[in-house]
């Protein structure tokens, strides 16, 4: 399965898609997709991030493009920022003009995209561990032509009301409108649970409603959506949603029955590439080997553990549900080491090489997981990427023929522990 932009599932895994600033989950983004951690590249060092700049907005510029108006209560002096993807680049525009009380952002896009307003106010945020969870960014849907004026509070920029007379901005606004209700109760309820010191792997619930059942109120809602809505850009934004709830086939059943009119758009591009990417490593599938140096400085030869029933475990020091996972995943390493079973943890990091290097290798010493642990390099092979990761944690399951037996994306942990038992007998 496959997870693409999701801000419901915080903090229960981290999104990686599109900008790495906005905020989804604890994630690289998270299209809800999609958040901003300890070790991610911050707004100040956006170059070394892939993300472009955009001058200052000048009155009457991009009269063929776009224009953002925005006024919030309780603005303080919390830095903000427009976000949105063009391509390979994400673009960050930190230099609006004020007008008439508003901050005003004018620019130019290719075709439609998911647009973030950023609200960098450290009362959105949940501390946590060695990182931090933001909280769920504000997005909706710009293209060129569009006038879009957003107004709310600083406090809750995921509450705030979008206005705009393109009709794809009014068709996203119009799912938002009912979403970010449970967005709001689940982001406070988990801010509770995070104050009174509860682990981000117990449950979650605040005056006897669960967020899980919350959640399974706004999937049905995401899903309602789609279904009466299938001819508009937000359906497919909104399907990335809750992709990861469906199966492999579901996904792909799914995705081909919505209308081709924006499956030509880069999102629409990547669910589809992602759909194919999971295909190859779907369950049934033979494991695809890789081979790179650990932490020990030895090579990790995924191929030589032919015979062990192996969990690939994708992580990253930044990712506090992957963190979480890791006093069960040692107390399971320890009940089945003995019996066939290894582990082999591909991390991924950002920074420079020492950095990333560093930040991984505090991490280990930091959680004291002592099993195979590779620290992912794209110059010798995008590990992820071969497996069509978009979400951390990702746990990939492999019987000792080397064949795909389970694929986990954040909770889950009762079905994967079954399913490891069953293979180690």
């Amino acid at each position: 399965m496959i997870k693409y932009l999701n801000a419901r599932n915080l903090p229960a895994v981290a999104l990686i898609f599109g900008l790495a600033i906005t905020g989804a989950a604890c994630a690289q983004v998270s299209a809800v997709a999609t958040p901003q951690r300890t070790s991610a590249p911050q707004p100040q060092k956006a170059e070394a991030a892939g993300l472009q700049r955009v001058e200052a907005a000048q009155p009457g510029q991009a009269k063929d493009g776009f224009t953002v108006k925005v006024k919030f209560n309780n603005p303080e002096n919390h830095k903000t920022l427009l976000a949105y993807s063009q391509g390979e680049k994400n673009v960050m525009d930190m230099s609006p003009v004020m007008e008439d009380g508003y901050q005003v952002f004018r620019g130019s896009v290719e075709g439609i995209v998911n647009a973030s307003f950023v609200v960098r106010n450290p009362r959105n945020a949940i501390q946590s561990g060695g990182g931090f969870i933001p909280g769920p960014r504000l997005s909706f849907i710009l293209r060129n032509g569009a006038t879009v004026v957003i107004e709310g509070d600083a406090d809750k920029p995921y509450m705030a009301t979008v206005r705009s007379e393109d009709p794809e901005t009014q068709a996203y606004e119009l799912f938002r409108s009912k979403n970010k209700i449970w967005v709001g109760r689940i982001w406070t309820m988990t801010k509770e649970h995070f104050a009174r010191g509860l682990p981000p792997e117990g449950e979650i619930s605040s005056g006897g409603v669960t967020k899980a059942s919350l959640e399974k109120e706004q999937l049905a809602w995401q899903k309602e959506f789609v279904r009466t809505h299938p001819g508009t850009y937000a359906a497919i934004e909104v399907f990335a949603m809750y992709a990861l709830e469906l199966s492999d086939d579901e996904q792909a059943a799914q995705f081909a029955a919505l209308p081709a009119t924006y499956k030509n758009t880069t999102l629409g591009k990547t669910i589809q590439s992602k759909i194919d990417e999971s295909a190859v490593t779907a369950v049934g599938k033979p494991v695809i080997p890789f081979a790179q140096k650990g932490d020990d400085g030895k090579v990790v030869d995924l191929a030589a553990l032919k015979g062990k029933v192996v969990l690939i475990d994708f992580w990253g020091s930044w990712c506090v549900p992957c963190r979480a996972s890791h006093p069960h995943l040692k107390d399971l390493y320890a009940k089945y080491k003995n019996k066939g079973f290894e582990i082999v943890a591909v991390a991924t990091e950002n920074g420079s090489k020492e950095a990333q290097e560093k930040a991984w290798k505090e991490a280990i010493k930091k959680d004291g997981i002592t099993w195979l642990q590779v620290l992912n390099d794209p110059s010798v092979t995008d590990i992820p990427k071969m497996y069509g990761v978009v979400a951390y944690p990702t746990k990939i399951l492999v019987d000792r023929d080397g064949v795909i037996r389970g694929r986990f994306t954040g909770d889950g942990a009762d079905a994967f522990d079954r399913m490891l038992d069953e293979l180690i007998r």
